[in-house]
């Protein structure tokens, strides 16, 4: 299975939980931009087995 680099950056983003943050990760100079890179996640966020 690939990924390309924009998912795992958009993941990294989202998982962040700050909106601010990630604008500073990606290095976005309008939040506008780091919006369209969070994804709205939904259902419950569960921890690795490993």
């Amino acid at each position: 299975m690939s990924f390309p680099f924009r998912d795992i950056r958009a993941k990294a983003a989202t998982d962040t939980g700050d909106l601010a943050h990630a604008q500073v990760l990606l290095g976005h100079k309008r939040r506008e931009m780091t919006e369209h890179y969070v994804k709205r996640r939904t259902g419950e966020r569960v921890k690795p087995l490993r």
